[in-house]
């Protein structure tokens, strides 16, 4: 092992290597198994659209919230770097990768190239005072036009690999460069003010909160330039703090600047991230801790405040900070957490199987339950020197007071107490079997009446609330006796629906409500006088809760209360305009059960079944992001659109395709919901979830106007969204169009006239004249045909209405022309459902040719027509009296076998039954919705 190994080595052990668990950070990674190129992640940047794009060893991609995609740069192949992305104030995004010499641009998703190639690779490039610097290989230029000019520098090597400018302020340039010196340009004409002796290789700049420039450099680590002094023209380094020491040979990528804590954070190429805090500790980000590897390339804070850290293993992001876990570090497991306390000094105490643990610093400091105890600890509570903590039959105190706590032997206990209370001077214990006092070191029993006892809170009016799990819920007057404390009991508590319930949790809040936990329903909330106790409200997963199993409830400073069940945590927020349930176990991606909440001034505390978290009570975002229509694709062809609002012209045969889209947003973007509605000739209706992946597909529309409204709602469920619109107008047919069905009539017209007149000028006895009546005949039903053609196109006759309608109005004068009564009916239950034009077409022609056959042959003095819906079949019935015909008759007919092929192409059944002499019965029966 080199003597650098064991450097890192020891280095390692002393920041990592404690006595205690670090916190862990939620990352969630993504790799080649998501679809970047390649797992070595070296840049990162978020063009104007909200995409994300990653530069790797092996080329760029692009994320846009739901699926990775290549993004292919000119003679980009395998192997082929992306070093650099940027984005300048003309919202364009600048890329720089191996053996580039153009200057490229991504716009709108949209890859531009200025048309400006230069000789030597471009390394980087700035804005600054009105011009466009360019940094290459051999020289900063200054961009004019579309022309590249070289700046004259009167450096050592000013000629040689520029990579970084800095602007120090209107007056000076700090330049930093690849194995060069460093220098301190006049940022006017770009002099010389001072000059570095040594060689630095610099990785990144950024100016630290202290106001001094920390420089990230291959081989010289960490370099801290004085910043006062920088402005007076000189670059003078200065020392590493303390706690940076071991980083003066270290490679150090990359240097980005947190602004919510001020602090700094340094990725390292073999400590993972060093978050450098203005008091001067260290905390860290390393694979012990969550994140992919101890390498870091690069880190991206994006527009919504999501950190992406770039390592040899792909790329990080940082759902949350404020979402601290201690479960495990190195594969060992804290297990499951039972209780947490806070003891006065303001450290943190958990407690779970096997061990328990206390906070110093970020770190979970271990400690040992006493001898010949069980390990589960049930219930504690504080005092102002210690913590009491109860395990079944024991009962011990933990001394805080010193630095390291002392934890005293167990007393032996006639009952196993679930939980504490602080009355006064003494502590109330709620058991198994009753209900006690502990007071100066002493176990007194109360009562002992109560069976298992699962909650205690104390009111406004100081009166004990107890809960249990089988009996309901009583309140309690505790008056002080010669005796002790003695119960009176004021009033049993029941649910309302059985006086069987189970009660896990009770909670006094800021108003005086008392809210109580259940183990089936929910959460219920009571208000409280001196004398009486009533139950006001209750809400359970129907109003919002994760789970009906509530297991603790607690009162955050500002007024929000959050609930812990058996799948997660909630956080119930109240204001004048109602109230609001949010489930925030789907923002941290946590779905295990939490057996206790504690809260302080800053953050939140849960106990949970895989460890113990700590959650800052910080306020989450309020989210507004677009949502992009991102492509149209039809069967043959898409249309790419990267659009929040356009509207598409369509021809009349693409009437079916799918619509894919996605919002460039990154917090939990898998607990994303997008909701969508067709505006289309009408009101607008009700918003369908999107269940499938960011697509929406639409078969066979009509042809018209249409508007898609989209919207998104994040993980949070806020109740403020953006709504994106896209239009799209498809073509009519040209045969159901106005032009044609006015000429398809007009032809018919002429047709009728010309042949009129041509039968009216030859004479009676011509042989001339039976052709052109058989003519004349035929194109009134040519007419009739086009009539009906016109009728079952037209889209607007799609409903019952309009078919029962067209039946009447062609039955009823043709059957009573020959003295035929008709009796027409129809189902009411038919009214208000679609039909196709294939099911108006075919239904209506089997319907006419069976009235024309009864009219023309039946001699019939009576016909009963009805229409009736049964379940989801439709029954057409034509029943006449007449004469009848013989069965091969119904082989004959040509009519008759048309009415057939009509009914198979419905997919139904045409039953024709005649019997001579008494009359035949036409019926049909198909499917429809």
């Amino acid at each position: 092992m080199s003597l650098r190994d064991l450097s890192v080595l020891a280095i390692s052990t002393l920041l990592f290597a404690t006595e205690g668990y670090c916190q862990k950070y939620n990352f969630e990674n993504y790799s080649v198994n998501e679809g970047l190129p390649n797992n070595v992640v070296r840049s990162i940047a978020q063009d104007e659209l909200g995409f994300m794009y990653f530069g790797t060893n092996n080329g760029l991609a692009v994320y846009d919230g739901s699926l990775f995609s290549p993004f292919l740069l000119p003679g980009t192949g395998s192997g082929q770097q992306v070093f650099r992305m940027k984005t300048v104030s003309s919202r364009k995004l600048w890329i720089d990768y191996a053996g580039n010499k153009d200057l490229l641009w991504i716009r709108k998703g949209i890859l531009e190239r200025p048309g400006l190639r230069n000789r030597y690779d471009i390394n980087n490039i700035y804005e600054m005072g009105g011009d466009t610097l360019v940094c290459t290989d051999w020289g900063l230029y200054r961009l004019k036009k579309k022309e590249l000019v070289r700046i004259p520098l009167g450096m050592k090597n000013d000629d040689r690999v520029i990579h970084f400018l800095f602007q120090v302020d209107d007056h000076r340039v700090l330049v930093g460069r690849k194995g060069f010196s460093m220098a301190l340009l006049s940022a006017g004409n770009m002099e010389k003010l001072d000059e570095t002796k040594d060689d630095i290789s610099v990785n990144d700049i950024r100016e630290g909160p202290d106001g001094n420039l920390w420089i990230a450099t291959d081989s010289h680590g960490l370099v801290i330039i004085d910043g006062i002094q920088l402005k007076k023209g000189h670059i003078v380094f200065l020392p590493h703090p303390a706690s940076l020491s071991f980083l003066g040979k270290e490679d150090i990528f990359c240097i980005a600047a947190n602004r919510d804590d001020q602090s700094l954070l340094i990725g390292t190429s073999h400590y993972g991230i060093l978050n450098y805090h203005r008091d001067g500790s260290l905390t860290s980000m390393t694979k012990n801790n969550g994140l992919s590897g101890n390498k870091v390339n690069c880190m991206f804070l994006d527009r919504d405040k999501t950190w992406w850290i770039g390592t040899d293993f792909g790329v990080d992001k940082l759902t949350s900070t404020s979402f601290m876990f201690y479960g495990t570090e190195d594969g060992t497991a804290i297990g499951s957490t039972f209780r947490i306390e806070k003891d006065s000094s303001g450290r943190t105490w958990f407690f779970g199987n096997e061990y328990f643990y206390y906070t110093e610093n970020e770190l979970a400091v271990r400690a040992e339950y006493p001898p010949g105890v069980e390990k589960i600890a049930l219930g504690s509570s504080a005092t102002k020197d210690g913590i009491w903590v109860s395990v079944p039959n024991h009962l011990f105190y933990i001394d805080t007071r010193a630095r390291k706590p002392i934890v005293h032997n167990a007393i032996h206990t006639n009952d196993t107490y679930r939980r504490m209370v602080k009355w006064e001077n003494c502590i109330i214990l709620g058991g198994k079997s009753g209900l006690a006092m502990l007071e100066n070191n002493q176990v007194k029993m109360i009562d002992d009446t109560f069976i298992d006892i699962r909650a205690l809170c104390k009111d406004r009016y100081n009166k004990l609330w107890v809960g249990t799990f089988s009996h309901g819920i009583y309140r309690l007057d505790l008056q002080k006796s010669s005796k002790g404390l003695q119960p009176v009991r004021m009033q049993q508590i029941l649910d309302s629906n059985s006086n069987y319930n189970r009660f896990l949790a009770l909670m006094a809040d800021d108003k005086g409500r008392i809210w109580a936990g259940t183990r089936f329903h929910g959460v219920y909330v009571y208000e409280v006088s001196e004398k009486t106790a009533v139950k006001k409200s209750e809400f359970g997963m129907k109003e919002g809760l994760s789970n009906n199993s509530v297991t603790s409830v607690t009162q955050v400073p500002g007024g929000d209360t959050w609930i812990g069940t058996s799948t997660g945590f909630d956080r119930y927020s109240e204001n004048e305009n109602g109230s609001q349930i949010v489930r925030l176990s789907r923002h941290y991606r946590f779905n295990n059960s939490v057996n206790q909440l504690v809260s302080d001034s800053t953050c939140l505390w849960a106990a949970t079944d895989v460890g113990a978290i700590r959650i800052s009570l910080t306020r989450e975002k309020y989210y507004q992001f677009p949502t992009y229509f991102k492509e149209v694709s039809f069967p043959d062809s898409t249309r790419h659109i990267f659009s929040t609002d356009t509207t598409l012209y369509l021809k009349a045969d693409e009437n079916s395709f799918s619509v894919s889209f996605t919002a460039p947003f990154y917090i939990n973007e898998q607990q994303t919901q997008y909701f969508y509605r067709l505006v289309h000739d009408g009101p607008r209706g009700d918003w369908i979830e999107v269940r499938a992946n960011h697509s929406i597909n639409f078969n066979s529309l009509r042809s018209g106007k249409y508007t898609l409204e989209l919207r998104s709602i994040p993980f949070n469920g806020q109740s403020g969204y953006l709504v994106s619109r896209l239009g799209f107008i498809i073509a009519t047919p040209f045969y159901r169009s106005t032009w044609f069905i006015v000429l398809l009539v007009l032809l018919g017209i002429l047709l009728v006239y010309q042949f009129d007149v041509a039968r009216n000028k030859v004479d009676e006895s011509s042989e001339v004249r039976p052709l052109l009546d058989r003519i004349y005949t035929g194109s009134g039903q040519v007419m009739e045909n086009m009539n009906d053609i016109v009728w079952y196109v037209n889209p607007k006759n799609d409903s019952w209405e309009d078919i029962l309608v067209r039946m009447r109005e062609f039955a009823i004068p043709i059957l009573e022309a020959r003295n035929i009564d008709v009796n027409f009916t129809a189902d009411e239950k038919l009214l208000g459902h679609k039909l196709s034009m294939h099911q108006r077409q075919n239904i209506y022609y089997i319907f006419k040719e069976a009235v024309n056959n009864t009219a023309k042959y039946s001699q019939a003095t009576r016909v009963d027509i009805s229409l009736v819906r049964s379940g989801i079949s439709l029954v057409l019935s034509v029943r006449d009296n007449g004469r009848g015909f013989a069965g091969e008759t119904v082989r004959k007919g040509n009519g008759l076998l048309n009415m057939q092929q009509r009914a198979l192409a419905l997919n139904g059944l045409l039953t024709i039954d005649s019997v001579p002499g008494i009359g035949t019965h036409i019926r049909l029966v198909l499917q429809i919705p």
